[in-house]
């Protein structure tokens, strides 16, 4: 995956005095729910915008009103400060909004080209599409994304970051001057993510405005300009400049500070070592985890959306295969190999 950008961070667009994208007081219930209780965001022309929020916090509900897929009971949304109903995806497209959700859209028995092209009008000669045409358009394009890979070849065996090219190539070819990504590097690894944030910075130099969301704090610290923060569907902060960080962030999250918690500590002896785990390894999501569980204990595992719970879950139950590491059940050597094994031994899995 080349990239063809400046190194080092770009400066980002000044705002400019009319914002692109202004969303005042959306509202949205879904049967007796209220998922949506007033929230607003303004982006500008080349801003990084965060957006940031607990599960539940309304996030999602409000960008599928920006893309037109729902539509609020009550605000208003402006477009280069002119009012505007986005009725339809077709519409948002219009308006100059691409989307590239987590399930990225693609389709694996088509080639490149016509990958981008998804829901793109298309040059035709005769009533047939010109194909040749549209790759001598789409190429420079391409190129500067860094898609490495051919456009006429087939997306089949390309990686996540490929297809996330992809997706950013088709939203640049429909001229897009906002994009809206959705937790981008939950399926990346490390260098794939900094070869992302490279192109996300071009994008913001070059004017286009990026909605960026994820749970991951470090990446939303080191992108955006400024941080929308929702909670319990309602907008409760904005921040920027010195008051952007990380303690205000999770603060805002949570709605209030996080105190060290004081644990208390059990006298009752720990039991035998029923699992062992020892650098659990599956790229890109578990990288070096280790493990033991002794008899009787509850062990807990936290994260982040996105930190590698459910697929550490999945290689201790035999749904998947580690790339290295050990693992052992009752002092004896455990390697499932599906599982049907893990369940002969006497394992479960409850999944979320």
């Amino acid at each position: 995956m080349q990239t063809a950008f400046t190194r080092g961070a770009p400066q980002q667009a000044a705002p400019m005095t009319t914002p692109f994208l202004v969303a005042h007081d959306i509202a949205k219930a879904f049967g007796g729910a209220q998922a949506l209780k007033g929230v607003s965001l303004d982006i500008a022309p080349g801003e990084i915008h965060g957006l940031v929020g607990a599960n539940g916090a309304g996030k999602s509900t409000f960008i599928r009103i920006l893309a037109g897929l729902n539509h609020p009971d009550a605000g208003r949304i402006e477009i280069d400060g002119q009012g505007q109903q986005i009725a339809t995806p077709q519409r948002a497209t219009e308006l100059g909004m691409s989307f590239i959700h987590q399930e990225l859209a693609f389709v694996p028995g088509m080639t490149v080209l016509q990958n981008i092209m998804l829901g793109v009008p298309k040059k035709s000669r005769f009533g047939l599409t010109d194909w040749r045409a549209i790759a001598r358009d789409v190429a420079p394009i391409a190129r500067r994304v860094g898609i490495s890979a051919p456009l006429n070849a087939s997306v089949k065996g390309l990686s996540t970051a490929e297809i996330w090219l992809i997706n950013i190539c088709r939203a640049l070819v429909r001229k897009a001057r906002l994009i809206v990504m959705d937790e981008p590097t939950a399926s990346l690894a490390a260098s794939e993510a900094e070869r992302l944030f490279a192109i996300v910075r071009d994008l913001s130099a070059s004017g286009v405005a990026v909605l960026y969301i994820s749970h991951r704090l470090d990446e939303i610290l080191n992108l955006c300009s400024r941080v929308s923060v929702f909670r319990d569907g309602r907008s409760v902060a904005e921040l920027a400049g010195q008051g952007l960080n990380r303690s205000a962030l999770v603060e805002a999250i949570v709605g209030g500070a996080i105190r060290d918690p004081q644990r208390t500590e059990t006298t009752r002896p720990r039991g035998d070592v029923v699992m062992e785990a020892s650098k659990m390894t599956r790229v890109p999501k578990v990288r070096g985890v280790s493990l033991k569980l002794h008899a009787g204990e509850v062990l807990g595992i936290g994260g982040l959306v996105g930190a590698g719970r459910t697929e550490l879950a999945r290689l201790l139950f035999g749904a998947d295969r580690p790339d290295s590491g050990e693992m052992a059940l009752m002092g004896r050597p455990y390697a499932p190999t599906s599982p049907a094994v893990a369940v002969k031994a006497g394992l479960g899995l409850v999944p979320e």
